[in-house]
């Protein structure tokens, strides 16, 4: 089952140089954010943030693997990213979903950190503008063309809102606030630690860095039980472990959101880059599979809930909600996954 489940999920994974990558692109975002802010005591909130954030993140980083550092110039950003595309050869999938973590990134969640009310109160100072227009050199980087960014966007939204049965604008970013808010309230926190930080780190610099990895699209591969150099998950691929054993399923029960943004991520890649760019017909349909067994294995834990304690109601209804946004999901990569038979008959 393991090895399965290592299959499945490496789709979804990012080596520690590729998320070194990842992390030191949101660190340019955020730092262009606040070069273009105008309010001072924002501008020095905002420097604060991203001062945790960054330190938190770095612990996440295996020393051994990779330079425990973030690049700070575009330079060297181009020269790291032209060696990855070298060592990749005949696959970009990992530039892909970089670039849809980036395209939907919303800094300034909380961090498990005394000025968290404070960091709930900054918004991007001009995000249609000069954020979109940092990720616009990101894909020319990545050599990806920039219009997937609005694709990403977009398809997200949409994703979301017809898997939530919500009619109102989504915003990019869906609560990534109150999702971490919800995980913070509902875990105790060695849990906590445990699911999302890197394998090592224990108590409070395990919760803060595995928060600042999880608002930033990441999930911790040792969380997962995974091995063999993938560094984190990202773009919704997590959910798919928990058919094989994952303890994702606890999350779920604390954070239906989680269950919908990564089931909204989930589908923008199935769509946007199995489907559209890859045309790869059975990736799609290991997913779907993956997804099925998901959905059995919470069920069973769903069951397991209701018959235990009383207390569990909370958990109990949390963890519908999740399934049955996992459900929706489901339906919807199906009719993707046939539209892509009709389309190579």
């Amino acid at each position: 089952m393991k090895n399965k489940y290592s299959a499945v999920i490496n789709q979804f994974g990012l080596t520690f140089r590729q998320y070194r990558l990842l992390l030191s692109m949101q660190r340019f975002l955020v730092d262009d954010d606040i070069r273009r802010e105008m309010d001072k005591d924002n501008i020095e909130l905002k420097r604060l943030w991203l001062s945790e954030w960054e330190n938190s993140v770095l612990k996440t980083i295996d020393e051994d693997a990779v330079e425990r550092t973030l690049i700070l110039d575009m330079t060297e950003l181009q020269k790291e990213i032209d060696i990855e595309k070298e060592s990749l050869q005949m696959t970009n999938l990992p530039f892909y979903l970089i670039l849809l973590e980036l395209s939907l990134f919303t800094p300034y969640y909380p961090l498990n950190s005394d000025r968290d009310k404070e960091y709930k109160t900054l918004k991007i100072a001009s995000f249609k503008t000069s954020f979109n227009l940092v990720l616009e050199k990101f894909s020319k980087l990545l050599g990806i063309d920039k219009n997937m960014i609005k694709k990403f966007q977009d398809s997200y939204s949409k994703s979301v809102t017809a898997i939530s049965g919500k009619t109102q604008n989504v915003i990019i970013g869906i609560a990534t606030g109150a999702i971490i808010t919800a995980i913070t309230a509902g875990f105790a926190a060695p849990a906590i630690g445990t699911l999302f930080a890197a394998e090592g780190l224990f108590g409070a610099a395990a919760i803060a860095s595995g928060l600042a990895a999880l608002g930033g699209g990441a999930i911790a591969a040792g969380g997962l039980g995974m091995a063999g150099g993938i560094a984190v998950i990202v773009c919704g691929g997590a959910i798919l472990g928990v058919g094989c054993g994952a303890s994702i399923g606890s999350l779920l029960q604390v954070s239906p959101d989680f269950a919908l943004a990564q089931a909204a991520k989930l589908e923008v890649v199935i769509r946007e880059i199995i489907f559209l760019c890859q045309k790869d017909v059975r990736t799609m349909q290991v997913i779907i599979k993956e997804q099925r067994s998901a959905i059995c294995k919470l069920e069973d834990e769903l069951l397991e809930l209701r018959i235990s304690d009383q207390k569990n109601k909370k958990e109990v209804k949390n963890l519908e909600k999740s399934i049955l946004y996992l459900k929706k999901a489901l339906e919807r990569y199906q009719n993707i996954y046939m539209e892509a038979n009709q389309n190579e008959g």
